[in-house]
C-alpha cells in the first residue's frame, strides 16, 4: 500500500471519487485543487489541500514531497472550447510540470489520459496499435502520451497511463446531464441504428486507476478503463426512460449516413487538423462504440463491478436525488 499519493484534478468528477476512496482505505491524500474550488467535503474527511495551478512545475515539485505516486487527472477538457494549439499547450504544460515532480519526489505517475486518442480507430482496434484522435482535445492527450513515451521513459520515469472512458457514468456525472433531460422530454423521436456507448461507472474508473499505480502494472504501459461491454444507444436510452418512469418509443433509422459524416470528419481531422461541425455527435449516436479492454482485465486483474446500463442507471438515480430531473 502507498503511504501518501498526490491527485491532481482532485476537484473533477472522477478526481473527488477517487480523493474518497484512497482516503476511505487508508491512505494519505493530498489534494490539488484550484483556489475557486470548494474544499469543506474533503477537510472534512482530513484530506490535505493544496491549491494552485497544476501547471506550476514548482508547486507540483513541493505538493509531491513525499509521496509515492502522483495520480495525474488535471487537464484541458473536451468541453473546453478551445483552439487545437490551446489544447496542446495546456495539456503539455500539465503533463510536463506532473512528469518533473514525480521524477524529483521518485514517485509513479499515473497519467489519467482518454479513449478519445484512438476515435478514429475500427472498433476493438487493440489497445497496443497507434493512436488515431478526431479532435482537438483527443490530439493534445495523445501529445501527453507520446512525450512521456519518447521523452521521459529516457529519464527513467516510472509512469503509467490510464486511457479512460468517455463520458464517465455513475453519482456525480453531470455530463449526462443534458441527455437524462432529452428522453425525460421526449426529445428523441428518431435514433440511428447501430449506434454504442462504451462508458465506465466512475467507481470502477477509480478502482483501475488505483490498479494502475499498482505493483502488477508494468512502468511505461498503457491501460484502458470501460465496461466490459458497450452498450446499444438504444438501450442506455430505454433504461434512462425506464429510470424516470417515462415513455420512449422513438422511430429507428438507418445509422449509415450518420457513420459515413463521421469517417468523413475523421479524414478531415488527421489530414487537416480540423472539426467538421457535429462531427462528435454523429459518431456519439451511430458509431459502435467498442475498446479492447482484455488486455487490462488480464494483465491488472480490472473487473468493472457496473455494465454500462447499471451505471447509467446510478447517473439517473443520483440526478433524481439531487433534483437535477
Amino acid at each position: 500500500m502507498h503511504n501518501r499519493v498526490l491527485v491532481t484534478g482532485a476537484g473533477g468528477f472522477i478526481g473527488r471519487r477517487l480523493v474518497s476512496a484512497l482516503s476511505g482505505s487508508g491512505i494519505q491524500v493530498r489534494a490539488l485543487l484550484r483556489p475557486s474550488h470548494d474544499a469543506s467535503e474533503m477537510e472534512a474527511e482530513g484530506i490535505e489541500i493544496v491549491r494552485g495551478d497544476a501547471a506550476d512545475a514548482a508547486l507540483m515539485k513541493t505538493a509531491a514531497a513525499q509521496c509515492d505516486v502522483i495520480y495525474h487527472l488535471a487537464a484541458a477538457r473536451g468541453f473546453k472550447k478551445l483552439s487545437g494549439r490551446d489544447f496542446a499547450k495546456e495539456n503539455t504544460a500539465l503533463i510536463e510540470a506532473a512528469a518533473h515532480a514525480a521524477l524529483d519526489n521518485t514517485a509513479r505517475l499515473v497519467l489519467a489520459s482518454s479513449v478519445a486518442v484512438m476515435r478514429g480507430r475500427p472498433p476493438m482496434t487493440p489497445a497496443g496499435s497507434a493512436p488515431r484522435p478526431t479532435s482537438p482535445y483527443g490530439a493534445s492527450r495523445m501529445l501527453n502520451e507520446k512525450r512521456l513515451h519518447e521523452v521521459w521513459r529516457n529519464r527513467q520515469l516510472d509512469y503509467r497511463i490510464a486511457r479512460i472512458a468517455e463520458r464517465v457514468a455513475g453519482p456525480g456525472a453531470k455530463d449526462w446531464q443534458k441527455i437524462v433531460r432529452a428522453v425525460r422530454d421526449g426529445r428523441y423521436r428518431l435514433l440511428a441504428r447501430g449506434g454504442q456507448i462504451h462508458s465506465c461507472d466512475v467507481d470502477d474508473v477509480v478502482a483501475g486507476l488505483q490498479l494502475c499505480a499498482g505493483d502488477r502494472a508494468e512502468p511505461g504501459a498503457t491501460y484502458i478503463l470501460v465496461a466490459r461491454d458497450p452498450a446499444a444507444l438504444k438501450d442506455v436510452f430505454a433504461s434512462i426512460a425506464d429510470e424516470l418512469g417515462v415513455a420512449f418509443a422513438p422511430r429507428m433509422v438507418s445509422g449509415w449516413p450518420l457513420r459515413a459524416y463521421k469517417r468523413i470528419g475523421d479524414q478531415v481531422f488527421s489530414m487537416f487538423g480540423l472539426e467538421l461541425p457535429h462531427a462528435f455527435t454523429a459518431g456519439f449516436h451511430a458509431w459502435p462504440s467498442h475498446y479492447d479492454a482484455a488486455a487490462t482485465s488480464e494483465r491488472l486483474g480490472f473487473a468493472p463491478r457496473y455494465d454500462v446500463l447499471q451505471a447509467v442507471r446510478r447517473t439517473v438515480g443520483w440526478m433524481r436525488a439531487e433534483g437535477a430531473v
